[in-house]
């Protein structure tokens, strides 16, 4: 049977529940050029989306998983080769991760998927001591006690009925943090969707990159002295070599060293924004029509440039749309490759939850407005503030 979760997003796929807040309850014209049929317009939208990489459109099909049940009933932890640990995430829950974000906004998913990382850097900083230990050291078991009360008490009840089972400490921390901390996301469906954000940050890859190597060097010579875990997560920080080079994480985080974190922020920041805009101008524009007033307004206002070599009357064009693009990314992009750190201003956008919920909700406007006509378009202010605020409604 299918899950509550599962239900609710194959419903909003096949249905026209959801409305634009700027729909009015008049029919009118279909949007569609002349001559153009509305299944070719939405080819042609797809694909001037391919050109930020594959985002899924809703389907039916997928699950409400936890820990167990999304790893096959082992932990994400417990593999060792993080490799192959991408390559499934990648290949057999990106889809269904993705449809799981669309059930919460997302600025609270981006915040989950961070304490997730958080966590999950705390539990690797435990294995890599726990693994070579028999008995914790004080400033692990002080820490454990303090970040997560009642853990190491239920840990050691949970072992006496069967002490001759192997229950690892970390394993055990890890699915209590998830059962207790992350308990909303996981009763409401979308914990893979934390999980995935959280294994695209560039934190857990270096995090996963440091317990390697600790565990390496820990094999042939067990530290006398173990960091504690400001000292650990300083390290993860710190690190900017993966052990797989040439991978598009591993530029990227080669790519850190060369720019301030709040100087990466604005610049990833400032072009989601850009890229918000030239989807506002794609869904309140008509393929192969001349924009509107207000459009060329706004387009004036933030770009003169971008008509300059256009008549007064454009048509909007997908070769319009790309420009737009281009012309927005031009200046943080050109500096980030000067400085050559392009490929961390890349991953950070091509990666980042609100991107993803402005392309798909680009969709749905066209979607929405193809079938009903509105009266008035809105303002790049409000489609802004809608979109983030843009997620399929739970039902009560």
């Amino acid at each position: 049977m299918a899950s509550p979760a599962l239900r609710r997003v194959r419903r909003h796929a096949t249905s026209s529940r959801w409305s634009s807040p700027f729909l009015t309850t008049r029919s009118g014209s279909h949007r569609s050029s002349p001559g153009c049929s509305s299944e070719g317009a939405e080819t042609q939208r797809i694909h001037r989306l391919d050109h930020f990489g594959s985002f899924p459109r809703i389907h039916g099909g997928f699950g409400v998983g936890t820990v167990r049940r999304f790893w096959g009933h082992r932990s994400f932890m417990a593999r060792t080769d993080f490799q192959k640990l991408l390559v499934h995430l990648k290949l057999d829950t990106k889809q269904k991760a993705l449809q799981q974000a669309l059930l919460v906004p997302w600025r609270r998913l981006e915040e989950a998927a961070s304490a997730y990382v958080e966590s999950h850097i705390f539990i690797l900083w435990v294995r890599a001591i726990a693994e070579v230990r028999e008995e914790l050291p004080e400033v692990v078991a002080s820490t454990l006690e303090s970040r997560y009360p009642g853990f190491l008490d239920e840990h050691l009840r949970e072992r006496e009925p069967r002490p001759r089972q192997q229950r690892f400490l970390w394993h055990s921390l890890e699915e209590w943090i998830a059962d207790r901390k992350f308990a909303d996301a996981k009763t409401q469906g979308w914990f893979e969707a934390v999980m995935y954000y959280a294994y695209k940050d560039l934190r857990t890859e270096r995090a996963w990159a440091l317990w390697e190597h600790t565990k390496d060097a820990s094999s042939r010579r067990p530290p006398s002295i173990w960091p504690t875990l400001e000292e650990w997560t300083s390290n993860v920080m710190a690190t900017a070599i993966l052990t797989r080079q040439g991978t598009e994480t591993a530029r990227a985080i080669e790519a850190l060293q060369r720019v301030e974190a709040a100087r990466l922020r604005r610049a990833v920041a400032e072009l989601v924004e850009w890229r918000a805009f030239a989807l506002w101008v794609d869904s309140i524009s008509q393929p192969n029509r001349p924009l509107e007033d207000h459009i060329l307004s706004e387009l004036r206002a933030r770009c003169p440039s971008f008509l300059a070599d256009v008549d007064c009357g454009p048509l909007w064009r997908k070769s319009m749309f790309f420009r737009l693009i281009r012309l927005g990314d031009a200046a943080w992009c050109s500096a980030a490759r000067a400085e050559k750190w392009y490929s961390a201003l890349h991953y950070d956008i091509t990666h980042h939850p609100r991107y993803h919920r402005l392309i798909h909700y680009n969709q749905r406007c066209h979607d929405e407005w193809d079938r009903v006509h509105p009266i008035s378009y809105p303002s790049f202010p409000e489609w802004l503030r809608a979109a983030d605020e843009y997620f399929l409604p739970q039902d009560t």
